[in-house]
């Protein structure tokens, strides 16, 4: 089992917007269960409970971040978007 980072974030959930996406993990930093804000780290992730989309948040070299959405292991490209995350 792979150890990670929880990241204190949550929104609404892109697909159905009926569900709130909590419980973010990343890698990107020491892997010991750490609680980080976005801004500590350059992506991370989570699933929505309500209809399993899984939402990942990577950041730009422009500092901007890009939220991207699969679901069922699909990429689904209308959800792509750049987005403000507040710290």
């Amino acid at each position: 089992m792979g150890m990670y980072d929880n990241v204190i974030y949550e929104c609404q959930c892109p697909v159905c917007r009926s569900g709130k996406v909590t419980d973010f993990q990343s890698k990107d930093a020491d892997r010991i269960l750490k609680n980080l804000k976005p801004h500590e780290v350059g992506n991370f992730y989570s699933a929505c409970d309500v209809c399993g989309a899984f939402v990942q948040f990577y950041k730009q070299k422009d500092g901007r971040w890009l939220r991207r959405v699969e679901k069922k292991g699909i990429v689904q490209k209308q959800y792509d978007k750049i987005v403000k995350i507040k710290y």
